[in-house]
């Protein structure tokens, strides 16, 4: 997806993250590259096929929210949230609502 296309500025970030797959019997770490209230864009260590559907936990945050994968080139992949409770206990600077 190019910059043009996006609804949203996503704002840059460098925060930890960790895809979990399969209800967190898979874990893979990622940098969490940029992020809005509807999506962010990750980069991970090594080349892998993302699935479909997956749980990103963002570690500063505490939080997990289901993501889909939107795209992925090589390293990076970019993801869209699809839900619209967060929890009440997540810093300023994370977004805190998440449209459906």
């Amino acid at each position: 997806m190019d910059t043009e296309s996006r609804a949203e500025h996503r704002s840059r970030t460098l925060k930890r993250g960790q895809v979990r797959i399969d209800g967190g019997k898979s874990l893979i770490d990622c940098t969490i590259r940029d992020l809005t209230e509807t999506g962010a864009k990750l980069r991970f260590e090594g080349a892998f096929p993302l699935p479909p559907q997956f749980e990103l936990f963002i570690v500063d945050a505490k939080a997990v929210w289901p993501a889909r994968n939107a795209w992925q080139k090589g390293t990076e992949a970019g993801v869209e949230f699809f839900r619209t409770e967060i929890p009440a206990d997540i810093p300023a600077n994370i977004p805190t609502s998440i449209p459906q």
